[in-house]
């Protein structure tokens, strides 16, 4: 159709009335049945004759018009290409619409197919749900009939139904069943609550014996640490005294001997020491600074008395136990804890070479023992006497009461010159003495016991209270 399109374009393309021909004429139309009028056909006929020859007298040089020119009707070049294209497109719709019905024919077959498989897939599934019902009927029916028999004691014949007395009678069984089944849970759950309970009071008990114990084995251990602490204090503080004694003593030597022999010193050409304008500028610092540790071991001893007290706000004890506490101490008289346990500690012995001390105590030299170790026990041992005591010892010994400290110093130096033989002026001349190293000897000494003492003080008293 397209060639024959093509050939009718080439053909016409000299003339003039063809480009003048509207597009519309081009276009398609639906087929018209040819009609019945012998004039159109003839029309048609004559105008097929003539197309064909003028189509062969075009090209093969002889036609119907014979040496003429053929004239060309585009018009009916149109009609024959409408008519060729309605034709095709009927054609094509005839193949389209036998298509459609071959597909539509074979879509129903293989539904009525697929249909008539699933209804016998049916019919099989309900045939064996009905063949299995059949033979579960027929086995219960079975089982049955054998409880019947056991419940009844005798045989049921085929075909007859359970006696209704079986019914009841199994009726009856089940709910004395249930029932001892409810019984039974019932006692289970109490006794497993009373299990619980008594598993949670062994818990609360078992808690209570251990918070008691920790507080109790807390409170020991601390009290055990300030008695620890209290004992070295007093120790530290015995030494202090002992070595403040010493200084004193060894200041007052040292003083009488450079004033009864001062030739010896400067034939020697050794220098004295004497104060001068910037040692006397430290002494503020160094006043300053004690005042400042003071401070600080006032602190510390509030803190101490805070836990103390902590402690024995804790550690209160009842009643009954203050009374018969008072009644003890009405009974017998109170003493000292700490006096008793240095004596039960100390090498004291009655009888034997040495100095008398009170009510006829004695100091022995022990083996080994140097006469710094001697003084520092006997001093040690006077300090924990009272002043009047001190005062008959010095008494005793005619000597001078000044204060503790200085008279039990010159007492244990008149029993270790008793001990150990008395020490000639010479050997006291030999040393030198420094004026500006004793003094801050003697600072350093009073500030560790400004330190030191308030707390022995307050950790002795705690403990004592403790023992009482």
């Amino acid at each position: 159709m397209r060639d024959m399109e093509q050939r009718s374009r080439l053909g016409g393309g000299n003339q003039a009335s063809w480009s003048e021909i509207p597009s519309a004429q081009r276009a398609m139309v639906p087929y018209q049945a040819p009609s019945s009028d012998v004039r159109n056909d003839r029309g048609s006929e004559s105008s097929g004759g003539g197309y064909a020859g003028g189509y062969g007298g075009s090209y093969g040089g002889s036609g119907g018009y014979g040496g003429y020119r053929r004239p060309w009707y585009p018009d009916d070049a149109n009609s024959k290409v409408e008519r060729m294209w309605s034709w095709m497109t009927e054609e094509i719709e005839e193949r389209q619409r036998i298509k459609k019905e071959k597909e539509e024919i074979k879509r129903k077959e293989e539904e009525e197919k697929k249909s008539k498989e699933e209804e016998e897939k049916r019919v099989a599934d309900q045939k064996d749900k009905e063949e299995f019902k059949a033979s579960i009927g027929k086995a219960v029916e079975a089982q049955m009939r054998v409880v019947c028999e056991e419940v009844l004691g005798r045989k049921v014949g085929q075909g007859k139904q359970p006696v209704v007395s079986v019914t009841t009678e199994i009726r009856r069984r089940a709910i004395d069943i249930d029932a001892k089944g409810k019984k039974i849970a019932e006692m289970e759950s109490i006794r497993t609550k009373d299990e619980e309970i008594a598993k949670l009071k062994r818990t609360i008990a078992d808690m209570q014996r251990l918070s008691c114990q920790s507080q109790g084995v807390q409170h020991d251990q601390e009290l055990n640490a300030l008695r620890l602490d209290n004992q070295h204090l007093i120790q530290d503080i015995i030494s202090l005294k002992e070595q403040v004694g010493e200084l004193v003593r060894i200041t007052k030597t040292c003083g009488s001997a450079s004033a009864a022999v001062p030739v010896v010193v400067r034939e020697k050409g050794k220098a004295v020491c004497t104060l001068t304008a910037g040692d006397y500028a430290k002494l503020p610092d160094a006043y300053r600074k004690v005042r400042d540790d003071k401070d600080l071991a006032e602190r510390e001893v509030l803190t101490v008395k805070e836990r103390i007290n902590r402690i024995g706000a804790s550690m209160r004890t009842p009643t009954s136990v203050k009374r018969k506490r008072v009644t003890r101490k009405s009974i017998s008289p109170p003493s000292n804890l700490r006096i008793r346990l240095t004596k039960a500690s100390s090498p004291t012995k009655a009888g034997g070479s040495g100095s008398k001390g009170r009510g006829g105590v004695k100091f022995v030299k022990l083996k080994d023992e140097t006469r710094d170790d001697f003084g520092k026990r006997v001093c040690a041992e006077l300090s924990k006497l009272k002043k009047k005591e001190i005062e008959l010892l010095c008494a005793e010994e005619s000597l001078s009461y000044v204060t503790i400290r200085e008279s039990t110093a010159d007492i244990a130096e008149v029993y270790a010159d008793r001990a150990f033989g008395k020490v000639s002026k010479d050997d006291h001349g030999s040393k030198t003495w420094d004026p500006l190293m004793s003094w801050s000897v003697v600072v350093i000494v009073v500030r560790k016991k400004m330190m030191q003492l308030p707390t022995a003080r307050v950790c002795h008293r705690a403990l004592v209270i403790y023992a009482i």
